[in-house]
């Protein structure tokens, strides 16, 4: 039985075809405030996708074409149960014909997240030229937006009716012409955001939900390498200065639009450990001090070196995603001397992992962690 059932559906999550068998080299793909993506390969000239539907259109179109992916999982009670774990429209596709007379298609799905880097922020009255808030909770704030887009752009595959957006803080912001993903990038120094795939056949492909910090810390979650108890075929590490900061200055707008607001965020420890290095943010659509604050701590926090990533590949059962992590927790890794001194319990957030589904059924995995300066 294959571990993974994948359905080619039209724009609505109808299925068209299943394709279980037809997709080679399939990868699931989720990181932070990120779309979560689903690639694959299947035969261009097969007829389950380059076959015509009802609409005149093949199986297999960008945009117009939504897939599913279903996990087989254990239930608590010992039976399998195919579990939906991604839904989301066919986006970018590349057609190859080869000498060899075997013509290819390859294909990324998104999830609905994508679909906001193609719509603009809008008001409740369909405006889109200024769009305000003032005194507004940053989560309700991006919960309204998503409902405007759906109003008056169409649906986005995006609900936020069953969706979790607790209290995260006061906004007051002054956007003119921004794309929703502009929007969401602003926010996402401040909450993380995650959609939740759903099996409908409504134009709903994922419920959003936001939080103030995704993810829970598993203090049983050991990612180990050359290390006893180890849970690790192998481990890389890569410290890089990037946009290394521990003096960071945020910068916004003042409430008539003149002034201008400032906030510093300084980790003395930090400089004492390395040395000074400043840099600056600018969240020119900021309007309110507390706002200006909160973001720029996020982001200073992001910034502060050590900047550390350090990508993980699990023994094969050893850790399993949604079973043992979700993208968004917190982990500790620990590595043998042999890697430049090792790495002791390192508490480290998972930034997103890729789960590669071999034509054989032996599933990879490959965890991305990241940790932040002290």
């Amino acid at each position: 039985m294959s571990t993974w059932r994948i359905l080619l559906c039209d724009k609505y999550g109808a299925a068209l075809q299943d394709i279980s068998k037809n997709a080679r080299g399939k990868q699931f793909v989720e990181q932070l405030n990120t779309p979560t993506s689903f690639t694959f390969e299947v035969d261009a000239d097969d007829p389950k996708i380059a076959g015509l539907h009802t609409d005149g259109a093949p199986y297999l179109d960008y945009i117009r074409r939504t897939v599913k992916a279903y996990r087989l999982e254990e239930q608590f009670d010992g039976s399998e149960l195919y579990v939906l774990r991604f839904a989301g429209h066919v986006w970018p596709t590349e057609d190859e014909g080869n000498e060899d007379d075997n013509p290819v298609t390859k294909v990324t799905c998104l999830d609905p997240l994508n679909i906001l880097a193609f719509r603009f922020a809008r008001t409740a009255a369909g405006s889109f030229m200024r769009v305000q808030f003032t005194n507004a909770d940053a989560a309700d704030v991006l919960r309204q937006l998503v409902n405007n887009t759906n109003q008056y752009a169409g649906p986005s595959g995006l609900t936020t009716s069953t969706g979790v957006f607790p209290a995260v803080g006061a906004v007051t912001v002054d956007w003119r012409l921004k794309l929703m993903s502009e929007v969401l990038s602003e926010f996402t120094s401040g909450l993380d955001v995650a959609v939740a795939p759903v099996d409908t056949t409504e134009s709903i492909l994922g419920v959003l939900n936001a939080y103030k910090t995704r993810g829970v810390t598993r203090d049983d979650l050991m990612l180990k390498w050359d290390a006893p108890g180890h849970t690790l075929s192998g481990v890389n590490r890569i410290m890089d200065p990037g946009d290394a900061a521990n003096l960071l200055i945020g910068v916004g707008t003042g409430n008539s639009g003149a002034d201008q607001l400032t906030t510093t965020v300084v980790s003395t420890d930090n400089i004492a450990a390395y040395m000074q290095l400043e840099g600056i943010e600018s969240f020119s659509d900021v309007k309110n001090q507390a706002y200006l604050d909160q973001l720029t701590t996020a982001k200073a926090l992001e910034r502060m070196p050590p900047q550390q990533s350090i990508t993980c590949a699990p023994w094969a059962d050893a850790l399993k995603p949604w079973t043992h992590f979700n993208t968004g927790d917190t982990g500790f890794v620990t590595a043998g001397v042999r890697l430049r001194g090792g790495i002791l319990n390192a508490p480290v957030r998972i930034y997103g992992f890729t789960y590669g589904v071999s034509d054989e059924g032996d599933d990879t995995v490959s965890i991305v962690t990241q940790k932040s300066g002290q």
